[in-house]
C-alpha cells in the first residue's frame, strides 16, 4: 500500500547542533569564568577560564559532578581562601529568587565576584568575574579616604573626588554584572530555540505524535541492540475506518478533533519504551520494543477496543469512531528493520477487507490472519 523507503531531507538538527558548538566555542572565550548546572545542581559545562581559575580542581570539573561540592573542594584544596562558613552560606542563598553575589579571595590573592543565575528549566548560569583591580583599587580609596577624613578644605574636596573615582569603580562592576545576566538570559533563549527545532523536525503539529521520519529513524534504531545483533521488536499499523465520511459529514474540524481523540486513547495503552507516531493522513503507527507478536496483538485488540468503546461526539452528535490495526514483528532472525512495515500494512489490509473494526496479525513467511476479538467484560 505505502512506499516505506527512508527520505533524505534537510532537517534542523544540524543548525541546532552548530548553533550549540558556536555558543559552546564562544564560552571557552570569555574571560569570565562560567559553569552551567542542570535542575539536579550537576555540572553541564565549564568553560576554560574556569579551569584557570581553578587549578587543583581540574580534575573534578566534569559533567555530573555536584556543583556546591565543587565550591566546598576548592576552600578544601586551596584554591578559594575564603572560609568555608562563608562559602556555605553562599551555597544555601544561592536557590533565593534574587541570590547575592560573592567575592572570593584565590590563592594567588586575586579576587573573583561569584553570581548564580537561574534558567527557564531550573538549571542555573554561574560566572566567576576577576574584580582584582575593582577590590585593590577599593581598598586603596578606602584607606586614603580614612586618612584624609578630618583634613583641611582642600583635603576634603580631594577626599570627595577620590569618592567619586570609588564610586565610578562601582559602576563599572555593576555594567559588569549586567553583562553576566544578558548571557544567562542568551543561553536560556538558545535553549528553548532547541527545544522547539526538536518538536519541529521530531513530531506531528496536529496530535502532538511523532512524525514519519522520526519513526523511522527510532524503527532502525530499536532493531539493532548494542552489540549490533537485532532485536526482536513488534509494529502495530493503525487506520482510522470510514474516516473521510467522518470529515465529509462533520467537517473538517471534528475529524482534527477525531485525530486528536484517537491519539490519546491508543497512547494511554503504550508502555513509556514504546514509540506513537502519524505517518499520514488518518493512518498511525506504533512501535513496541523487545515485544513478542503475541503481546503485541493483545495491546492491538486493547486499543481496537477502547477506541470503538470510547464516546465522541460532536456538538452532541454521537461520531463513529473505529479503528483498523495489522501486527507484525521484527525477529532476530530478520535483518531487515523497514521490510516490517510492509508486514504490518498487509495485516492492515486484510483488517480492512474483514470488515474493519477488525485486529489482524502477519510474521515472517506466513500468510496474514485475522485475530478473534475477545469477548467483551
Amino acid at each position: 500500500m505505502h512506499d516505506f523507503g527512508l527520505e533524505e531531507a534537510a532537517t534542523p538538527g544540524g543548525f541546532v547542533w552548530q548553533a550549540e558548538h558556536r555558543l559552546i566555542h564562544a564560552l571557552d572565550r570569555l574571560p569570565c569564568g562560567v559553569l552551567l548546572a542542570d535542575a539536579a545542581d550537576r555540572l553541564l559545562h565549564v568553560n576554560s577560564a574556569c579551569r584557570k581559575f581553578l587549578p587543583a580542581l581540574r580534575d573534578s570539573l566534569t559533567p555530573g559532578t555536584a556543583v556546591s561540592e565543587l565550591f566546598r573542594r576548592a576552600v578544601l584544596l586551596g584554591d578559594v581562601r575564603t572560609d568555608a562558613a562563608t562559602v556555605d552560606r553562599w551555597l544555601e542563598d544561592r536557590a533565593a529568587l534574587d541570590a547575592p553575589s560573592l567575592t572570593l579571595r584565590l590563592r594567588d590573592d586575586r579576587w573573583l565576584k561569584l553570581e548564580s543565575c537561574g534558567t527557564f528549566d531550573s538549571g542555573a548560569v554561574l560566572t566567576l568575574i576577576d574584580v582584582t583591580e575593582f577590590k585593590r583599587r577599593e581598598v586603596w580609596l578606602t584607606e586614603l579616604h580614612d586618612r584624609l577624613a578630618g583634613e583641611g578644605e582642600d583635603l576634603k574636596v580631594f577626599a570627595r573626588h577620590l569618592a567619586t573615582a570609588k564610586a565610578e569603580a562601582t559602576e563599572a562592576l555593576r555594567k559588569a554584572e549586567l553583562a553576566n545576566q544578558a548571557l544567562a538570559r542568551e543561553i536560556a533563549e538558545r535553549k528553548l530555540l532547541e527545544e522547539r527545532l526538536w518538536l519541529l523536525a521530531n513530531t506531528d503539529p496536529l496530535t502532538g505524535a511523532l512524525n514519519r521520519r522520526r519513526f523511522i529513524e527510532l524503527l532502525e534504531g530499536e532493531a539493532r541492540q548494542p552489540d549490533g545483533e537485532p532485536a526482536t521488536l513488534a509494529v502495530l499499523m493503525l487506520d482510522l475506518d470510514y474516516f473521510k465520511m467522518i470529515n465529509d459529514r462533520f467537517g473538517h474540524a471534528t475529524g482534527d478533533a477525531a485525530l486528536r481523540h484517537f491519539t490519546e486513547v491508543a497512547a494511554a495503552h503504550l508502555r513509556a519504551p514504546d514509540h506513537f507516531a502519524r505517518l499520514g493522513g488518518e493512518e498511525f503507527a506504533a512501535l513496541l520494543p523487545a515485544t513478542s507478536i503475541e503481546t503485541a496483538v493483545d495491546v492491538a485488540e486493547a486499543i481496537r477496543a477502547a477506541v470503538a468503546a470510547a464516546s465522541f461526539e460532536d456538538t452532541g452528535v454521537p461520531v463513529p469512531l473505529s479503528v483498523s490495526i495489522g501486527v507484525t514483528e521484527l525477529p532476530p532472525s530478520d535483518g531487515r528493520p523497514l521490510a516490517v512495515l510492509n508486514r504490518a500494512d498487509k495485516a492492515l489490509y486484510m483488517a480492512k477487507q474483514g470488515g474493519r473494526n477488525r485486529v489482524a496479525r502477519v510474521s515472517v513467511g506466513r500468510p496474514p490472519e485475522l485475530v478473534e476479538a475477545q469477548a467483551e467484560a
